[in-house]
């Protein structure tokens, strides 16, 4: 992803799915803590983790991650989104024990999850 992208500091609506992207997620979405509601990076080609950057993002309403190829294990710091009603890290290759502190997230309404690597009991 274009570095470039990190001087939208105003962004409310980040969607740049189905796209050709690769590399790794940007780590500036710490900029945009103020105001992004959505992000969607859907069906690209990042990979590497999530960066711990996402924890910064207090007004994150959706993350859409799915059809990447994105992988380590979720990151416990998006439990700074307390407000995240829609969280969808479909089709990619995380892994680890299944994220059960997602619990704590009561705002959110949509978790997909499938086809990853999660394991342990459900």
């Amino acid at each position: 992803m274009p570095p470039v992208i990190c001087m939208l500091a105003s962004l409310q609506i980040f969607d740049l799915s189905y796209n050709s992207l690769s590399g790794e997620i940007l780590r500036c979405f710490k900029n945009w803590s103020d105001w992004l509601f959505v992000l969607d990076l859907k069906s690209n080609e990042l990979h590497g983790t999530l960066p711990s950057s996402f924890g910064k993002c207090s007004s994150l309403r959706t993350l859409v991650l799915n059809g990447d190829q994105l992988g380590g294990q979720l990151s416990p710091s998006l439990l700074s989104y307390q407000g995240l009603e829609v969280l969808d890290v479909g089709n990619n290759n995380f892994n680890g024990t299944f994220p059960y502190w997602l619990g704590s997230l009561l705002e959110l309404q949509v978790l997909i999850l499938h086809s990853n690597s999660f394991h342990g009991n459900v």
